[in-house]
């Protein structure tokens, strides 16, 4: 699961913010939190827990953040007790994000269709399991046209539903939830890009992975992804007869990648 842990470096830590202890709105005085207006514009605002005992509740299942299994056994508890909270999105969340700093990519896409029971469109949720299913599709499965169809499918729909359905927790900064967003939106374009690319559809898999690349994210993004997604679209130009679009696939990467040896003579054709 290579992609997968890179695409961890550049999510974790803002997945894990986002998912942190200040989810009730900073209570500390057993008070119930009131709403504080969005801090996401005209997306979604801000979800919190109603009642002191929810944020009790909240708080104790959110501290087994860095054990996995506990953290969705806690998720788990605290849905059942409390059926109709907004919140039980951010601990299962937090349950994914444990899973996949775990290494543990099955348990990982099993949570996430947890989160997309209870929210259809939470982007997060649906990048993961999309990102799950392309890395777990190798060419030789019977059914390998099917679940690239499936994780296409979810990384678009994330596409449509990041900025109206990221679920945050109150107080939030928004320049935090612009930031995690765009990492949402190239993580879901690299997703749709790889699976065109290994299904030799190169001209829409180099728009995506373009788009991968122009959609940003956080300022310490992870040089080498870059590179391997312009070193695909160094592959997929290579294919369609025009490589010398791309001459900077080499020039954008560390020293320490080795761009392998046809992509770098197509990037300096």
């Amino acid at each position: 699961m290579q992609t997968m842990r890179q695409t961890a470096l550049l999510t974790l830590a803002i997945a894990l913010a986002l998912t942190g202890i200040g989810s009730a709105g900073g209570q500390t005085s057993g008070q119930p939190s009131q709403p504080t207006g969005t801090s996401q514009g005209a997306g979604r605002g801000p979800i919190q827990t109603k009642t002191p005992a929810e944020y009790q509740a909240y708080q104790a299942a959110i501290a087994n953040a860095q054990n996995a299994q506990a953290m969705e056994k806690a998720a788990d508890d605290f849905a059942a007790k409390f059926p109709d909270s907004a919140v039980r999105v951010l601990l299962y969340r937090s349950a994914m994000n444990a899973y996949q700093n775990a290494g543990n990519p099955q348990k990982l896409m099993d949570v996430g269709l947890k989160v997309l029971d209870l929210d259809k469109d939470d982007p997060e949720a649906l990048i993961s399991v999309a990102e799950v299913l392309q890395e777990q599709t190798s060419p030789t499965d019977l059914d390998k046209d099917k679940r690239a169809k499936r994780a296409i499918d979810y990384a678009q729909h994330a596409l449509e539903t990041i900025d109206t359905d990221l679920a945050v927790p109150s107080g939030t900064p928004n320049e935090r939830v612009e930031a995690y967003k765009k990492t949402l939106r190239s993580s879901a374009f690299a997703i749709v890009g790889t699976l065109q690319y290994k299904q030799e559809q190169y001209a829409d898999a180099e728009s995506n992975l373009r788009k991968a690349i122009d959609a940003g994210g956080p300022v310490q993004d992870v040089c080498s992804g870059d590179v391997r997604r312009r070193a695909a679209i160094c592959e997929c130009s290579r294919q369609r007869r025009w490589c010398g679009l791309v001459v900077h696939v080499v020039l954008d990467g560390p020293s320490s990648f080795r761009v392998p040896e046809r992509l770098a003579a197509c990037a300096v054709s």
